[in-house]
This record gives structure tokens, C-alpha cells and sequence, in this order.
């Protein structure tokens, strides 16, 4: 919010030196990176997992079919 709102020269400095937090807290340049890529994997598999689940609320579980059921169905393993 500091950044919105407006900072001071100390909040700028923290900004730029990678010191702060977004859920794991960090006071270098490699933990900050780190840290930004642990937390963009868990928006990303958020996203997965979200459209996973719509995808069962919409269209239903898939069900497997054993390999007995198949080959009554189709003559092929």
C-alpha cells in the first residue's frame, strides 16, 4: 500500500533491495526471486485446480472403463 499510497525514501529503498514479504519473507536478491517463483507456481496451480474442478462441476467425473468392459464393447484390447 506504501507504494500506492506514496513511500519514503526508506520504503523505496526496501523496494528496490528486494526486502519485504508476500507471504515468505525475504531480505535478499536470490530469496526474493525465490520467493516470487514459489508464490507464481501457487497461483499457477491454483489456476489448474480451479478449472479442474469447473471442469467435474460441469461435465461430471470421468469414469474408467475396465479393459474387460472394452473389449465386450469394441472386439480390441
Amino acid at each position: 500500500m506504501k507504494f500506492i499510497i506514496g513511500e519514503g525514501l526508506m520504503s523505496q529503498l526496501d523496494r528496490l533491495s528486494y526486502h519485504g514479504g508476500i507471504g515468505f519473507y525475504y531480505d535478499s536478491t536470490l530469496g526474493g526471486i525465490i520467493t516470487f517463483l514459489v508464490v507464481g507456481l501457487i497461483c499457477v496451480f491454483a489456476v489448474i485446480g480451479f478449472i479442474t474442478v469447473l471442469k467435474w462441476l460441469f461435465f461430471g467425473i470421468p469414469k474408467k472403463e475396465d479393459p474387460g468392459k472394452k473389449w465386450l464393447r469394441t472386439g480390441k484390447f
